[in-house]
């Protein structure tokens, strides 16, 4: 039995050093992922604009974007019906944002997708894509100070 207990009290410090080698590790992680989305973290006030294949059509909303971790949301009112429409974007750690939206048509008053993608650059996101219906889409923020 002491035998047993020498070998036990052996390998603890390996254990310990183990154990804290790992935890540091995962400690770190998320620390660097974080400061790395940082400089995005926060209001981003701007705009987006439906140009429709009749130029006299455009028309342009005001949307905010707050982005925290590499994500973020927006949200707006449909012009017409007071309904809510809404972005979700994806920032990854080499600047590439991907903005999935979700609104409404307004000639068939139907619900409608959309997707965007674009960079962030100097405190500034600009994003172009389409609705599902092929009308195109862009957006432009600017990190609030």
């Amino acid at each position: 039995m002491r035998a047993g207990t020498d070998r036990v009290l052996a390998d603890a410090p390996k254990r310990v050093a183990l154990a804290s080698n790992s935890s540091g590790a995962a400690s770190a992680a998320p620390n660097s992922a974080m400061s790395a989305h940082a400089p995005s973290d926060g209001r981003h006030d701007g705009e987006m604009c439906n140009f429709p294949l009749d130029p006299a059509r455009r028309k342009c909303w005001k949307v905010i974007l707050k982005m925290k971790d590499g994500a973020g949301t927006g949200a707006w009112s449909k012009r017409f019906m007071g309904e809510g429409e809404h972005l979700h974007a994806t920032l990854a750690a080499d600047g590439t944002i991907r903005i999935a939206l979700d609104g409404w048509s307004s000639r068939q008053n139907d619900a409608m997708t959309g997707a965007m993608h674009g960079h962030l650059a100097d405190n500034r996101i600009d994003a172009a894509g389409r609705w599902s219906n092929g009308v195109r889409v862009d957006g432009h923020w600017t990190r609030a100070q």
